[in-house]
């Protein structure tokens, strides 16, 4: 993308997504006022890690954001809204069967898609979009159940955060079969 439009990562983020959709407190590179609402995350034994201050913009895992700017994202993820319609039915179309590089086949496999740039399962609830962040100490999770017009998002501060998920799912969205955890588990 930098290359074709000649503008770095964080500029084009904050021209056609932090900005557009209100995420005033989101951006890939650190900033100072950051500071007073940034958490430490917590290693495997529960001890704090420092936090990372990226310099330079990294598409895979240098964001910064808040549950609510994130959750403005995963409203325009969920309805299209703010979206031109080809780039909403993008998001919501199997691109591609989940590959697993040279893993083993899962029982999860059938029930797991890659749109463009988001997981799609097929669950007990119907279609879900998700995806899954891991920057060591930080964990991730979102599922947005566009069938039923409701999302979960999952931050977490510690190295051990991505335990909750199933659980969480489970409680949020009502007893059912999500496959997302079990396709990453296994």
């Amino acid at each position: 993308m930098e290359h074709l439009t000649g503008k770095s990562w964080e500029t084009l983020a904050r021209e056609e997504v932090f900005k557009p959709f209100g995420l005033k407190n989101s951006s890939f590179t650190w900033h100072e006022s950051f500071t007073a609402t940034a958490s430490a995350g917590h290693d495997e034994a529960g001890k704090p890690t420092p936090i990372d201050h990226f310099t330079e913009p990294y598409a895979g895992f240098s964001l910064y954001s808040t549950a609510t700017d994130y959750n403005r994202f995963l409203q325009a993820l969920r309805t299209g809204q703010g979206l031109k319609p080809a780039t909403a039915r993008l998001l919501h179309t199997p691109a591609t069967a989940a590959e697993r590089c040279g893993k083993a086949a899962s029982a999860a496999d059938p029930y797991i898609d890659w749109a463009c740039g988001v997981g799609l399962a097929s669950t007990s609830q119907g279609l879900a979009q998700w995806q899954w962040g891991d920057n060591g100490s930080f964990k991730g999770f979102f599922m947005t159940l566009p069938g039923r017009q409701e999302s979960l998002l999952l931050f977490t501060n510690s190295a051990n955060g991505s335990q909750l998920v199933e659980e969480v799912l489970q409680l949020f969205f009502g007893p059912g079969q999500y496959w997302a955890t079990q396709w990453l588990t296994e």
